[in-house]
């Protein structure tokens, strides 16, 4: 039973879990790809010295979310489920350890620094809550409630065509007649 009253009718839920998808596949790709052509001048900042531990930052950064958006666009648009959920793994791993990243640098900056405005800790909601996104995709395209590839070759039980049946209205004529005699006078 869901927790909430208002539903989207199952075309558009599947549509729009595809759109989001798609965004979330183009967004990584794109942020992966800034990160490789300009990232040097944004992460000169304090909150990035964690990431910056990665060897290669953060073209590294970039080159790891680039690859995982790249399989997740190449999956949807082949219909390759194992593709795309190796992408969107990739995608929340990623998510996962810059937002690590970012909680360390907010510890560090609160904590030990002792400055004035802690750095980091709205980056870490952030993309922990990317990666939150991600983990939900990854349950929706893990194949269990997937659309088989041809939808019209298998269908649900429920769904699928029966042959016509023969309808006679002798069976209805002939139990007429145990009809109470006030309705029997409509048929006569």
């Amino acid at each position: 039973m869901p927790l909430h009253k208002l539903q989207a009718d199952d075309f558009s839920n599947r549509e729009t879990v595809t759109q989001i998808t798609m965004f979330m596949a183009t967004m990584a790709l794109l942020y992966g790809a800034t990160l490789i052509q300009g990232g040097d001048p944004i992460w000169h900042n304090n909150a990035y010295d964690t990431a910056n531990l990665l060897p290669g930052a953060p073209e590294s950064w970039g080159i790891i979310l680039l690859c995982g958006g790249s399989l997740m666009m190449y999956g949807m648009l082949r219909g390759r489920r194992r593709t795309y959920l190796v992408g969107n793994w990739i995608a929340i791993c990623w998510n996962l350890f810059f937002s690590l990243a970012f909680l360390r640098e907010s510890i560090e900056s609160r904590f030990i620094d002792k400055a004035e405005s802690p750095l980091g800790f709205g980056a870490f909601v952030t993309y922990l809550g990317i990666s939150g996104i991600f983990l939900l995709l990854v349950n929706t395209y893990r194949g269990k409630n997937a659309l088989p590839e041809n939808p019209t070759t298998i269908a649900a039980p429920h769904q699928r065509r029966r042959r016509p049946m023969a309808f006679s209205l002798q069976p209805v004529i002939h139990n007429l007649r145990y009809l109470p005699w006030r309705y029997r006078k409509l048929f006569d």
